[in-house]
């Protein structure tokens, strides 16, 4: 039996990317079964099968039990996660491993060493430019990934900025492909909440909309900033959760909201009913200015246009279906930008979201992808 093994250093809760990724290589025919390797925690199943292909194996470490934040505990688990996958997969035919995080790399090195198996070095954002990855760290992620990519088969990003980061850091010449994280195309569910009738907001005002996580680097404080400047004609809901979760609740402005993180099938019905979608990430770190976050997609997906940072792949998008505004992520810039937005602009850029949105498929955006899986697949075979 042939395994495609996804390894993710997590608790695999709410990871729509390798879920769609997972569903699209299963639909290829190339493997028995697709198994998403990650950490188990109270209340989730050691064993969760997804449907008759796709299954996720979370492993029991005491050390993740037990770490609650600590980092030499964190790291104890890492060694045992380490440990316990050789173990489990040593009886196990595995042909092709997607590795989606760095931290589990030499994990996925070994593995690929002891199953001689093909590897895929699924990036989810510029591994070694992580907002908050400095100092002793970051030299040791970064010696980390420089001396194991060489072992690597095939590479995967989410944007093309970071596409040529890669290539050109590692002078790389083996399969490398682009796949950003567009939503599947389905139907918008109605939301249970209306966010106007919910937060007495008049038909009259605007309605800002960031969602995701809420956290540093993410340009809370300066959208919070900015919108208190602003009067009751302009309105700012956070939606989602995370470590500033706090800061935005505690507010005393009332065109301020907060709202709590909703499951990701119902996430597009309450985006739609925002008049204009917010990405101003902060320029905290290279990965972030590389960045195309999921949030930019989903807008755009509803039809929302979207008031983004000026940063390369994000200015790309925006300008290419002229759906949207690119500005200084700064808090004077965006309260002068905001204060300033007529509707009728509004109106115009939305209109464009809608002809643009067509043009941004999954079904279209996994192409690439595909025929990057089964090109190294092959590599096994011919092995």
């Amino acid at each position: 039996m042939s395994i495609n093994l996804h390894i993710y250093p997590s608790h695999f809760q709410f990871e729509s990317r390798i879920v769609k990724q997972t569903k699209a290589i299963a639909e290829q025919g190339l493997f028995d079964e697709i198994i998403i390797l990650a950490f188990w925690k109270e209340g989730l199943q050691t064993e969760q099968q997804i449907d008759d292909k796709r299954k996720v194996i979370r492993i029991k470490t005491f050390f993740e039990e037990k770490s609650n934040g600590n980092k030499l505990l964190k790291l104890l688990a890492f060694i045992e996660l380490f440990l316990k996958s050789i173990l489990y997969f040593n009886k196990h035919d595995v042909h092709l491993i997607n590795c989606h995080s760095l931290t589990v790399l030499p994990l996925s090195c070994v593995l690929k060493w002891l199953k001689k198996s093909v590897l895929v070095y699924d990036t989810h954002e510029l591994e070694t430019e992580r907002n908050g990855l400095q100092g002793i760290r970051k030299k040791l992620e970064s010696f980390s990934e420089s001396l194991l990519i060489k072992h690597v088969d095939a590479i995967s990003v989410v944007g093309p900025s970071i596409m040529n980061w890669y290539v050109e850091r590692y002078s790389w010449t083996k399969p490398i492909c682009v796949l950003r994280n567009i939503p599947e195309t389905k139907e918008i569910n109605s939301p249970k909440q209306n966010f106007r009738a919910f937060f007495k907001i008049p038909d009259t005002s605007k309605v800002f909309l960031y969602q995701g996580l809420v956290a540093k680097g993410r340009g809370i404080p300066e959208l919070i900033a900015a919108f208190e400047k602003l009067d009751n004609s302009n309105h700012l809901i956070v939606m989602g959760y995370g470590a500033m979760e706090e800061f935005v609740r505690s507010n005393p402005s009332t065109n301020i909201h907060w709202f709590d993180a909703v499951p990701q099938n119902e996430v597009l019905g309450y985006t739609a009913q925002a008049d204009v979608g917010l990405s101003l990430g902060e320029n905290v770190c290279l990965s972030y200015y590389l960045s195309l976050p999921n949030k930019m997609f989903e807008y755009i997906k509803c039809g929302v246009p979207v008031l983004s940072s000026n940063f390369p792949d994000m200015e790309t998008v925006i300008q290419g279906g002229d759906c949207g505004w690119n500005i200084e992520p700064k808090r004077e810039k965006i309260y002068e930008f905001i204060s300033a937005l007529e509707s009728s602009a509004i109106k115009e850029k939305s209109e464009n979201t809608i002809s643009y949105r067509s043009q941004l498929e999954w079904s279209t955006e996994i192409i690439e992808y595909l025929k990057l899986i089964e090109k190294v697949s092959l590599m096994k075979c011919k092995n």
